[in-house]
């Protein structure tokens, strides 16, 4: 796979939050214990991984590794251009929204 800087592996971050909607957000986390993801890769005390419900129960959990979530975004944004111009215009949707919202306040 394509190893990608931190700014790119932040922007195809929020791409991907901005399709996935709020409800179903990736969130980033420290990992407090051993963990393994959803591709057995190893999440060790102190890495920083993702993870993401998909139920009510914390039970159900999806977990990836930086590595892990790294593949996902690589195979769904350098794959497809279409679906990275998706992605760019729901995060532009979410950025103007928090933009409005902002000045009803001031």
């Amino acid at each position: 796979m394509i190893s990608m800087s931190d700014d790119d592996f932040d922007h195809l971050f929020k791409l991907l939050n901005a399709l996935s909607g709020n409800t179903y957000a990736w969130n980033q986390t420290s990992a407090k214990k051993e963990h393994i993801d959803q591709f057995g890769k190893k999440i060790n005390p102190g890495d920083v991984y993702y993870k993401r419900q998909y139920g009510n129960s914390y039970s159900q959990e999806l977990k990836l590794s930086r590595q892990s979530m790294e593949n996902i975004l690589t195979i769904l944004f350098h794959g497809s251009l279409q679906l990275r111009q998706v992605g760019e215009h729901f995060f532009k949707i979410e950025q103007d929204k928090i933009l409005s919202c902002y000045k009803n306040i001031l």
